[in-house]
Formats: structure tokens, C-alpha cells, sequence
């Protein structure tokens, strides 16, 4: 995830890009990034724009599933 250009960078293991999207609509910037997998085993990240907003995301489309304000 950049800074300020807006987009999703994915690598695989030989730090080979592998895919580029655009950032979802609704976060400003990409600040911060942390996956995480629920207790039904899935598997989401938490992002931060640098807002008072943690974005769940989902990593398969890279859309919002949810927005929670801290």
C-alpha cells in the first residue's frame, strides 16, 4: 500500500510484483497495514489512512468491509 499515489502493490515471495489496484475510495492515504484471520479462519487486513479510522478489508477485491473509529 503507498503513501500518497494510491495504490495496492502485491509481491510474492522473490519480491516479484505481481499485481497493482487502486486504493479503496474510501481511505485518504495508506498509512499503515496488519492482516489478521478471524475465528472462522478468514482472513482480512486492518488499514489506517492516518485518520482516527481503521478500514477492514477484505484481501481478496481489496474492498471496505467495514470502517471503525477509534
Amino acid at each position: 500500500m503507498t503513501y500518497k499515489e494510491r495504490k495496492v502493490l502485491v509481491y510474492d515471495a522473490e519480491l516479484k510484483k505481481i499485481k497493482e489496484f487502486p486504493m479503496p475510495n474510501e481511505m485518504r492515504e495508506g498509512w499503515g497495514l496488519k492482516h489478521f484471520k478471524d475465528e472462522k479462519d478468514s482472513y482480512y487486513f486492518y488499514a489506517s489512512d492516518g485518520t482516527n479510522q481503521i478500514f477492514v478489508i477484505d484481501p481478496i477485491n481489496w474492498q471496505v468491509i467495514s470502517i471503525n473509529h477509534v
